[in-house]
């Protein structure tokens, strides 16, 4: 006739006649090495007695040993819906009602295959990866930039493309222009009192200039220029200015 044992375990010391004791509700929540991580594995663990527990309860862990093509796993019971006390049913032996538990190494880093958050995450090291698989993220203003180069000021084209301009560019210092300016009005104001109000250059040669005085300065050009009506020139050689009327 089978017979059940009490609730207290009793380990016997052959030696001394000594007795360990142990709770089997201590025993619940260890774990227990199965075959491997399948149905027909959990089914053997057993579910206990009526008013005597069983393994079977939330919890509960069970781990496989590995082998040479599958590493050690743990897994643990966390989900129960049923008002089966002993999860006698098929509840236990459903895979998707257990979690794996997974392990750091020993620098702490955690590998998953597959992340799912309803709530926030974070990260103080920061994301790692190209992000070619993230959903759901807004699409970028920008996402054409073409003739990109060196120091070129970038300017709209339409709502989702810029362009480097080849003839307007600044370096930090001076702003270049090869082309034409257009503006409705022209206000210089120099931080520094010594420098010149404005100056129009024709290579190396001052063209044209308002010096820190205020004064209008003609470039000093050396030859002589085609009579223009309204025009004045200033001949640096012969130290003449010319003035242009209708003859």
């Amino acid at each position: 006739m089978a017979k059940t044992f009490p609730d207290i375990l009793r380990l016997a010391d052959g030696s001394s006649g000594s007795f360990a004791s142990m709770d089997t509700q201590q025993i619940r929540g260890t774990a227990t090495q199965i075959d491997d991580f399948t149905s027909a594995s959990l089914a053997k663990i057993g579910s206990g007695l009526a008013g005597s527990l069983g393994k079977r309860a939330l919890g509960h862990i069970v781990t496989i040993s590995g082998s040479a093509t599958k590493s050690p796993a743990y897994y643990v019971y966390s989900q129960t819906g049923s008002g089966d006390t002993n999860l006698s049913g098929s509840e236990w032996t459903t895979l998707t009602n257990w979690g794996k538990i997974v392990t750091s190494d020993d620098s702490d880093n955690v590998s998953f295959n597959h992340i799912t958050a309803s709530g926030v995450i974070s990260a103080s090291g920061g994301f790692i990866g190209d992000g070619s698989g993230l959903t759901g993220l807004t699409s970028a203003a920008i996402s054409s930039y073409t003739n990109n180069g060196n120091n070129r000021v970038v300017t709209s084209v339409n709502s989702t493309t810029v362009n480097s301009e080849a003839n307007l560019t600044f370096d930090g210092t001076s702003l270049n222009v090869n082309g034409e300016i257009t503006s409705s009005k022209v206000l210089v104001n120099t931080s520094n009192s010594t420098d010149d109000f404005f100056l129009l250059k024709s290579g190396s040669l001052d063209s044209l200039k308002v010096n820190n005085e205020g004064v209008l300065q003609l470039g000093g050009f050396t030859f002589e220029p085609t009579a223009i009506k309204g025009g004045l020139y200033y001949n640096d050689s012969d130290d003449e200015f010319y003035a242009g009327k209708n003859n």
